[in-house]
């Protein structure tokens, strides 16, 4: 029993393995490795994996409001991102039973995708609020370290 027309052609990219083809269900894995992927991104914005504040020669006032906001991001992803890890266990252990409840798939994955979404915006939103602190002289080195 396939879910796959085999008589109509497939616009299928010709890297698509034919397992992905022919059981479509084991595409939930690439959405959630993509927001993972997004997640680690926004993290290295907010979290400054590639960007050295401390090297914009900020005064007191600039240091101690992005520390402000570094604390307030590692707050809200302390208490989403572990979250996201529990939602994807579980959707993964649904997703390996034989008895799978459809309705429940769809709702762990909305919620993975929605707090995927929230730190995304949680990390663009305090990357910009620092960015906000910067004098233009700032903004320009700044600029320059994001610029492979």
């Amino acid at each position: 029993m396939s879910d796959v027309n085999t008589e109509e052609p497939l616009n299928v990219p010709v890297s698509v393995p034919p397992t992905l083809i022919k059981r479509p269900w084991r595409l939930l894995s690439a959405p959630v490795l993509l927001g993972a992927l997004f997640v680690v991104m926004g993290t290295a914005w907010a979290g400054d994996s590639s960007i050295h504040w401390d090297t914009l020669n900020l005064t007191a006032e600039q240091q101690s409001e992005i520390e402000r906001l570094e604390s307030q991001w590692r707050k809200v992803y302390g208490e989403v991102y572990p979250q996201i890890q529990r939602d994807k266990n579980e959707l993964r252990r649904l997703l390996n039973s034989v008895q799978c409840d459809d309705r429940q798939v769809m709702e762990i994955q909305e919620r993975i995708q929605t707090n995927e979404q929230r730190l995304r915006q949680e990390a663009t939103r305090t990357f910009l609020n620092k960015k906000g602190q910067l004098n233009q002289t700032q903004k320009m080195r700044l600029h320059q370290m994001m610029v492979p």
